[in-house]
């Protein structure tokens, strides 16, 4: 956990002044993205790969050759970023050998840190999450997208393992993979243990594998609190 939270930090050091400075004069174009997340990542891969593991980057690919797994991206909502909307910022996720996961989370707008390990529970910093108690709302507005359907309404944030944060902090009521477009790895996996252990269930589309079973694979999922799982997962894409 503490080499997670030393790359995190590390990359919102790094990646805070752009923040600053397109929350004040956004810049949409490819060429901003692709320079933020370049600087990401560099500032990430200084921490992880000082350690004795093996990452998997979104820009670089495969890196070094430890015996733990990490799976790294540097901007969860690199459009985000440079429109200066406040959603934003890297997540990272670990497996040992021994089979053990941590995650980190961080918002560089907000400063807030999103960060769980396995059997511990899920903390936004010091405030412990949990889901326990979550009821159905009537109308339920649920991160991914697709249309809306008795109730449901779906919002694409733009940072897959933000709004997976959300859910775990009950801002919203679940989260569901655009019917067009699987999740990959990077984009999952670090939220899926944070809303996990803040005792979210994880799931596929009408009754698929658990994605935590097969992490580097592409993903749709269903992650949501008992309560609104079997709504959202008996939809048809």
């Amino acid at each position: 956990m503490e080499l997670l939270l030393a790359a995190a930090r590390r990359v919102d050091e790094a990646i805070k002044p752009l923040a600053c400075q397109y929350a004040a004069v956004p810049d949409p174009s490819q060429q901003a993205a692709n320079a933020a997340d370049a600087l990401a990542e560099s500032a990430a891969l200084n921490v992880l790969l000082s350690a004795d593991v093996r990452v998997l980057s979104e820009e670089a690919g495969w890196l070094g050759q430890g015996s733990a797994l990490v799976v790294l991206d540097p901007i969860d909502g690199t459009d985000n970023l440079t429109r200066g909307i406040p959603f934003s910022g890297p997540s990272i996720w670990a497996r040992t050998k021994q089979g053990a996961c941590a995650a980190v989370v961080t918002n560089v707008f907000t400063g807030h840190t999103f960060w769980a390990t396995s059997g511990s529970g899920a903390f936004r910093d010091d405030q412990r999450l949990s889901v326990a108690k979550s009821r159905v709302p009537d109308v339920m507005i649920v991160g991914g997208e697709y249309q809306p359907l008795h109730g449901l309404f779906g919002r694409d944030l733009g940072a897959t393992a933000h709004s997976l944060c959300a859910v775990a902090e009950g801002r919203l009521a679940g989260y569901r993979t655009p019917a067009h477009c699987p999740d990959r790895s990077w984009d999952l996996m670090a939220g899926l243990v944070i809303a996990g252990e803040a005792g979210c269930i994880l799931g596929g589309i009408e009754g698929d594998r658990n994605p935590m079973d097969d992490p580097l694979s592409e993903n749709w999922v269903v992650v949501a609190p008992e309560m609104a799982f079997a709504r959202l997962s008996s939809r048809p894409l």
